[in-house]
């Protein structure tokens, strides 16, 4: 019995302890909680890219509303983007005026993302936006690339890093909804 009474006198202490301690902030964080990586998630409405193409004529996001568009962050180093642009060529080539791909090109020297684009039979509009640290790539909280984001004609993502068949179905899907 005494070592049951010297217990509950122990675990009561601590009790009445931690509850004031609690109320005295001594458990609290000084800073905030962390949080998710920011950033656009599916279904919530893409944020606006703007900017110059390589041609330096200015373009947005928005311009393209009312179509489906992919939306694909790359660089001309970077080797597994590469290895997405025949999917990417293949998506324009197959549907046309009916969807979009458009690139968001980070490379810091333009003429290496030009030749690349040359080289690869990039077709599409790219926006160049150089550097890790460009407004879109805040915005956007692109940290990695490649970075592919399908949104549907309403501007909203459906869909966020899809690859080669998954993509094709991503885009199919979302025009049979526009139909």
């Amino acid at each position: 019995m005494r070592r049951f009474s010297a217990l509950a006198f122990v675990v009561l202490g601590f009790v009445v302890t931690a509850s004031s301690c609690a109320k005295l902030d001594f458990f609290k964080r000084s800073e905030p909680p962390p949080t998710l990586a920011q950033g656009p998630r599916v279904g919530t409405s893409a944020p606006e890219i703007e900017g110059e193409d390589f041609d330096g004529v200015r373009f947005k996001l928005s311009d393209y509303r009312g179509k489906v568009a992919v939306v694909s962050f790359w660089a001309s180093w970077c080797g597994p983007c590469r290895k997405m642009i025949p999917h990417e060529r293949a998506l324009v080539e197959r549907f046309g005026d009916k969807a979009v791909v458009l690139g968001v090109n980070i490379d810091d020297d333009r003429d290496a993302a030009r030749k690349a684009m040359a080289s690869l039979g990039i077709i599409w509009r790219n926006w160049s936006m150089p550097g890790w640290d460009n407004p879109v790539n805040q915005r956007w909280s692109i940290n990695s690339i490649p970075r592919i984001y399908v949104i549907d004609a309403n501007g909203v993502i459906r869909y966020a890093n899809v690859s080669g068949p998954f993509l094709e179905a991503a885009v199919t899907t979302l025009l049979a909804e526009t139909r």
